[in-house]
């Protein structure tokens, strides 16, 4: 396992803040904890550097250590959503790997409306953590998503009790809602599930047909 402190920094500045876990996958494509320390360690070294402006050591939220740009603040790392944030950023960064790092400098979670949760380019990412009911989806996507524009959307479903059985079946809804109200847009959204995704990357349209992109 190795990544450039080049492109930890990259990925932080792209996403505020960063733990241990999001760069281990950005390095490797998934979550192992064989390696883990040397990258923790990196992480350290980077707080503490003179050459560059040093990352900063937020605060740790559960047994997570988070480490931010030089320019975050703590603020910046919301109590309420870091569940979400966090696996959202697990997501981007296996996005990233998948592609060797290519577009990292692009990609932001700043929002350029309400939503969506990062983008790059014109790819969008919305991860949801489990809480959204068929309505709540049914309104994010005529909002957000039915206009007109060349970009597509990636859905990350997540189930609250890590299920995998739950993952697929809210995948399956999230595919069920498109065809009804984007049948003109088959491959305007698109979908994954959280733990399928980390597993091997792949990403799927309506018709659950695998899309690179």
């Amino acid at each position: 396992m190795y990544i450039s402190r080049i492109h930890i920094r990259k990925f932080i500045d792209a996403v505020e803040w960063s733990t241990v876990r999001n760069i281990i996958i950005l390095a490797n494509g998934r979550y192992t904890s064989r390696g883990s320390a040397v990258i923790r360690n990196e992480l350290e070294k980077m707080t503490r550097t003179k050459r560059v402006p040093p990352l900063r050591k937020l605060h740790n939220q559960g047994m997570h250590a988070v480490y931010g740009s030089p320019y975050t603040k703590k603020k910046d790392v919301g109590n309420h959503h870091f569940l979400h944030d966090n696996q959202l950023r697990d997501c981007l960064a296996r996005y990233l790997y998948d592609r060797n790092l290519q577009g990292i400098e692009e990609l932001s979670v700043k929002k350029i409306r309400e939503n969506p949760d990062a983008h790059l380019g014109n790819i969008y990412f919305e991860f949801d953590n489990g809480h959204m009911n068929d309505d709540q989806l049914i309104a994010k996507i005529r909002r957000h998503y039915a206009g007109q524009g060349a970009f597509r959307v990636i859905f990350f479903m997540r189930h609250r009790y890590d299920d995998p059985a739950g993952e697929q079946a809210r995948l399956a809804k999230l595919f069920e809602i498109v065809k009804r109200i984007l049948s003109d847009k088959p491959n305007r959204i698109l979908g994954a599930t959280y733990i399928g995704f980390l597993e091997n990357g792949k990403i799927f349209n309506s018709k659950w047909t695998g899309i690179q992109i």
